[in-house]
């Protein structure tokens, strides 16, 4: 006779926890992101602990695109639980209806109220800060006359060398340093002066060598001294200054953005999905992926990182307030013609960089 207790039997708790515990190790996720150094960075500080704590299954994989999302959803074949995204990216893929609200009712508020409000929105959950700053050759420009500002660097009297930029249909572009160039406001930045924008990279053009789609291409151009000044991620300019290159930057003006984690509309782990973007939230994870010099938003790593550590992090709070944030709603308003502002940059950009 079987023992009864609670009106279940000890057999059919012993098949509740092995169906359980069957369920839970089948339990699994397939987590894009960018690769290289970044995703075996993830890899340590996130992915591996997530399993460790949960038992489910993380499959990581590259590749991320705003086209490659379009692709899976178009199909219905979507392979992706999670992904992460930029700012610029973001925009796109919620103007096509391509990601799925976040359920943040399901997880812990207590990780959620944690985080800055601009990084809990409804189609994402903010990870981390990226700062595109004012990088320049301290061969070129030594001691402290160097460009501090956008202004300086479309002043080429008295900041002579050629200048390599990003182009303005790449991931970060141009538009929001031309218009703080001009002397507008941070807080006058948007809406968008499209045309004032352009009237300022006009100025700039014939000291621009490259307008680059390329993250890796600045940094080089200025350690080569092909550039003297240029747009570039401060993490790859510390690594470079770092390593003994004649390379430096500032603070001020940087066009700082937040890297976001998402769902890909119809993904199937729902569940899993959303315990992982719960757990890469937490402080100890936060902390983890700041001492690989990746800037969290989670405000509470910085209490447990030294002065050194915070101070290559352009979210540490001394940093953060000299820096410009740039925002995703503004580019996706629409005019007159019906075309959001995204849209309209790109016509811009194709007509302007094309003609001599």
């Amino acid at each position: 006779m079987q023992k009864s207790f609670g009106g279940k039997t000890l057999a059919g708790l012993v098949a509740c926890f092995m169906w359980c515990g069957a369920a839970l190790a089948q339990q699994s996720l397939v987590v894009a992101s960018y690769g290289g150094q970044f995703q075996d960075m993830q890899r340590k500080a996130l992915f591996e602990p997530f399993t460790k704590a949960t038992g489910i299954k993380i499959t990581d994989v590259s590749g991320v695109s705003v086209a490659k999302v379009k692709s899976m959803v178009m199909t219905g074949n979507v392979e992706w639980d999670v992904f992460i995204t930029s700012t610029a990216d973001h925009a796109q893929l919620v103007q096509s209806n391509l990601l799925d609200d976040i359920d943040y009712s399901k997880m812990d508020q207590k990780v959620l109220a944690e985080l800055p409000k601009n990084a809990v929105q409804k189609k994402v959950l903010g990870t981390q800060w990226t700062a595109q700053v004012i990088a320049y050759n301290t061969k070129a420009f030594p001691g402290g006359s160097h460009p501090q500002s956008w202004a300086d660097v479309w002043n080429v009297q008295k900041f002579p060398g050629p200048r390599i930029m990003p182009a303005g249909n790449y991931v970060v572009n141009p538009i929001e340093p031309a218009l703080l160039s001009a002397g507008v406001g941070k807080d006058k930045v948007y809406p968008l002066d499209l045309n004032k924008a352009y009237d300022q990279l006009t100025k700039l053009r014939p000291q621009v060598i490259r307008w680059i789609n390329s993250g890796s291409a600045v940094p080089q151009a200025l350690v080569d001294g092909e550039a003297v000044v240029g747009m570039a991620n401060s993490l790859r300019i510390q690594e470079l200054k770092d390593g003994g290159a004649p390379v430096d930057y500032v603070w001020n003006e940087g066009i700082v953005s937040m890297t976001h984690w998402a769902l890909p509309k119809g993904g199937k782990n729902r569940e899993a999905a959303l315990k992982f973007l719960e757990f890469v939230s937490r402080v100890e994870q936060q902390t983890a992926m700041a001492r690989n010099s990746v800037a969290p938003v989670n405000q509470r790593a910085f209490d447990l990182l030294t002065p050194q550590e915070r101070s290559v992090l352009p979210s540490a709070p001394e940093n953060f307030s000299k820096l410009f944030v740039l925002q995703t709603a503004p580019w996706l308003t629409r005019s007159a013609t019906g075309q959001t502002v995204y849209e309209e940059n790109v016509g811009k950009w194709i007509s302007w960089s094309t003609r001599q």
